[in-house]
């Protein structure tokens, strides 16, 4: 009996390492469309728009657009990715990683909205007047509310079990909702940034750019959501020494 339950044992194992084998491959292309829309987000900045700043100019404007990617898309994105990337750590470890990943977004979306906010009182420009921005508030502000009360409920000890599993469905498609929605509102506020440029009427080398950039912003989202949503690749609790010494068929 012991070496049947050793065996399967390794079975197990190896089961397990086939389920995950593909994991790191998908990990590896998201890092490197992030880092690559950055690196596209910086030459069409620095390039075409002024540059960053914070005088209250364009310059401080283009603070808005990298802060928001950083906070809305790719640090959020690691948070979703939390659970599959580190699964080999205690769910504390995970919860606590993914809250610090969040709260930094949250962070980094507090100094972009002020950015722009006072770009546009500096400039003379009428806030909150279009499509993106108030996709992006209200973004923003279920974003928030979905963070406070997430901390609250999964790291505060005295919150009852009942109250947690009953929420988490609900956590988990919020927060995948509301990566696509941001995803989706960075490619609108893209499109809505090109508007303003006087050669819209032909794809010159910087429209070409932008472009490339949101096609950038779209294939992250289509890579994290992957994994996000395969069953086999979620963090699971493991088996408890009595269960684990259980035939699995048992």
């Amino acid at each position: 009996m012991a070496a049947e339950r050793d065996e399967e044992r390794q079975s197990i194992l190896e089961k397990a390492e086939q389920r995950y084998k593909w994991l790191p491959v998908w990990m590896v292309i998201f890092q490197v469309v992030g880092v690559a829309s950055f690196v596209l987000a910086g030459v069409w900045i620095s390039v075409w728009l002024s540059g960053v700043g914070w005088d209250g100019s364009g310059a401080e404007f283009n603070v808005h657009t990298i802060l928001m990617m950083l906070g809305m898309v790719y640090l959020n994105a690691n948070a979703l990715l939390t659970f599959r990337i580190l699964r080999n750590n205690s769910y504390f470890v995970l919860k606590l990683v993914h809250c610090t990943l969040q709260g930094l977004s949250c962070l980094f979306i507090i100094v972009g909205l002020f950015a722009v906010f006072q770009y546009h009182n500096t400039s003379g420009i009428n806030n909150m007047y279009s499509v993106h921005s108030w996709l992006g508030m209200a973004i923003i502000i279920i974003f928030f509310a979905q963070f406070l009360l997430g901390a609250i409920t999964y790291l505060v000890p005295f919150i009852p079990p009942w109250f947690r599993n009953g929420l988490l469905p609900f956590h988990v498609y919020i927060g995948m909702a509301l990566f696509v929605a941001a995803t989706i509102n960075c490619i609108v506020g893209i499109r809505e940034k090109l508007s303003f440029v006087d050669s819209i009427t032909y794809v010159d080398t910087e429209m070409a750019v932008a472009n490339c950039l949101a096609l950038l912003i779209g294939i992250t989202g289509i890579v994290v959501m992957y994994p996000i949503t395969r069953e086999a690749w979620r963090w699971k609790a493991p088996r408890s020494p009595a269960k684990r010494a259980q035939p699995r068929h048992e």
